[in-house]
């Protein structure tokens, strides 16, 4: 953390988060007083870690790397607005995931968010780029929003068993690995989808091209293509 932590303003921020958790008002003096809060907070200091990563890390952070949250079964939620990539393992094993937001996203790496068992909806409205078994195994995730995208490598959705719908709505037809949905909807009906297949939803101008393009052709059976006002209302 110290290579985050240089200004009063954020140690005020992490102040203000130990207040929030402890139910104080007093100012807090640094160390004396710190030390007094956060040993009278006991089982909480995870509430505090998530408040003051909202406050201070997510907000200016535009690469998060390697392994940087793998394995953090407390985690629920996150929001980095300006983050730009996410590198491989980054919330890999997170299983209690379940709201993430990259709105600036252009590069999910691989296994980023493999085995993340509660996500169930993603978006990602500027992703260009997802790496391989990039959400393999969240086998709850039903539906899955990409705008821009531009390369799919394998596996991307190995094993995401209930993956009914997913929206690629770039302005061209990407790259994409033919393993990208290997155990899925997508490729198989799936028993936990109601004996179901899944869709592929692309631009309906694009539609025929999405068709006959290199492996996603093999998928053609499973796509539908939506006007701008149906992409609109999304």
């Amino acid at each position: 953390m110290s290579d985050y932590i240089v200004h009063d303003s954020e140690l005020t921020s992490i102040a203000n988060a130990i207040r929030g958790v402890t139910g104080g008002s007093t100012s807090l003096a640094f160390p004396t007083a710190f030390v007094t809060e956060i040993e009278g907070i006991g089982g909480t200091i995870d509430r505090i870690i998530d408040r003051t990563i909202s406050e201070i890390y997510n907000s200016r952070v535009s690469v998060i790397g390697n392994y940087a949250f793998q394995s953090c079964p407390s985690l629920t939620t996150v929001s980095f607005p300006n983050c730009t990539s996410i590198d491989s393992y980054t919330f890999a094993y997170c299983t209690n995931l379940t709201t993430i937001s990259f709105p600036n996203c252009t590069n999910i790496g691989s296994y980023a968010f493999g085995y993340c068992t509660n996500l169930t909806t993603i978006s990602f409205p500027n992703c260009t780029n997802i790496g391989n078994y990039a959400f393999v195994s969240c086998t709850n995730l039903t539906t899955a929003y990409f705008f821009s995208h531009q390369s799919i490598a394998s596996c991307v959705f190995m094993r995401c068993y209930c993956l009914k719908s997913i929206y690629f709505l770039g302005s061209s037809v990407g790259t994409l690995s033919v393993s990208a949905f290997t155990s899925t909807p997508i490729s198989n009906y799936s028993i936990y989808n109601n004996n179901e297949y899944g869709s592929i939803y692309v631009r309906a101008s694009l539609l025929a091209s999405f068709k006959t393009a290199t492996n996603w052709s093999v998928y053609s059976a499973r796509m539908v293509g939506l006007t701008d006002a149906q992409i609109a209302a999304l």
